[in-house]
Parts: C-alpha cells; structure tokens; sequence
C-alpha cells in the first residue's frame, strides 16, 4: 500500500466507518473522544468514547486482518468487528485530561522509532474546540500513558474475546500485558435450497420452524 494514502480517513472508511474526526457518531455526542490505532504487526483498531449526558459509551471497531498488508495502492473495504460498551462517568474527565496532559508542548529532542504504533486522537468537548494528536506512541511517555489507559479501560468494557484481543495486542505498544481470549469458532453456515412447489416449500420450512421451537 502506498504509505502516503494511508491516512486516518482513509482507513476508517475501509473500516465501514463515516470518516475518522467527522461522522454521526461523533455528531451526536455531547463529548467524544476518538483513537485510531495503527499498529505495525497487528490489525488496526479504533475507539471511540462518546459521552451524553451522564452516560459514557465506549464503542471498539477492529479490522479482521491488517489493513496496512492490502495489495492496493489506497485502503478497501475490509471486514471488521465491533463491540460497544459503557464506562464509569469520571473516566471521560480522566481519559481528557490525559490527552491534554500529551497534548503540551515538549522540549525538542532526536529521537528515531522502527515500526512501533501510531495513534491518532481527536478530542471534541462540548461540541466546541477540537484537539487533534497524531504520533508514535514511543515518542513521548504521556501520550503513550493516555493510549494505555484508554486500552485499558475499553478492554475492561467490551465483552467479545476477538476485540479483547485486538485491544491486548494493541496494548503490547504501551507496556500493557492483557490477557489472551479464547475465541470460540465461527459457526458453520449451511445454505440449502428446496426445489419443490410454493406450498410444499412454505410446508417444509413450517415444519423445520416447529421442531426447532420444539
């Protein structure tokens, strides 16, 4: 994949998502908070913390194989899986003051990262103002103290294994050891078609439905 055409946006949208900084998720929240992850050796990953009201809800979209890998020059359409859950109310605030916290201007220095993860974050408060992040996560502590948590948290609040799982790999990145999911395995998917009559057809599939309520 061209390198330059693998953008935030570009991504989310392959991802089955609106956009990445812009979509009706982020519009109907009061406060959001967005993360896309984009790991060197893992699937990417996006979260988003929407907060309304007193309620704060925690939604994780991953892709089923690494974008990054596809043979085309721009991101397609891929598969993806999502899990939603919800997160105490004072975990916003923290999760926004420690984005603010990396957000500050640091000290120039030198400093080269092999491979590692990028994360990008976007901020919205109050539907007012925007804070916009995009780095590796090596370059500094607190940003990569911000993506732990966030990690964290979201783990602790999404229920499929094959997410958790995304997340922990994700965590690997920032220092974190998350446990791995046992996935159970896809249910097989039998399609069958029945070459009879309209009624003898409708008779049939009656009576499959009344077995399998019985």
């Amino acid at each position: 994949m061209l390198s330059a055409n693998y953008t935030s946006e570009n991504v989310c949208r392959a991802m089955g998502m609106g956009g990445f900084a812009n979509d009706w998720q982020l519009a109907e929240a009061d406060q959001s908070i967005r993360v896309l992850l984009l790991p060197s050796f893992h699937r990417e990953v996006c979260v988003s913390v929407l907060c309304k009201g007193s309620s704060v809800l925690v939604s994780v979209v991953a892709a089923v194989s690494q974008i990054w890998l596809q043979d085309w020059p721009v991101p397609q359409s891929t598969s993806t899986e999502q899990d939603s859950g919800t997160l105490a109310e004072p975990q916003f605030a923290n999760l926004s003051s420690l984005l603010h916290v990396a957000s500050e201007p640091k000290p120039a220095r030198r400093f080269v990262v092999v491979d590692g993860m990028r994360a990008h974050s976007v901020l919205r408060a109050e539907r007012e103002g925007k804070l916009n992040l995009n780095q590796n996560v090596a370059y500094d502590p607190s940003y990569r103290a911000f993506v732990a948590e966030l990690v964290s948290q979201s783990h602790s609040a999404i229920k499929s294994p094959s997410i958790r799982n995304a997340l922990g790999d994700a965590g690997s990145y920032v220092g974190l050891q998350l446990p791995v999911e046992v996935v159970p395995p896809a249910k097989e998917v039998v399609r069958t078609m029945v070459l009879r009559s309209p009624e003898e057809t409708a008779q049939l599939l009656d009576a499959l439905r009344k077995k399998h309520e019985g």
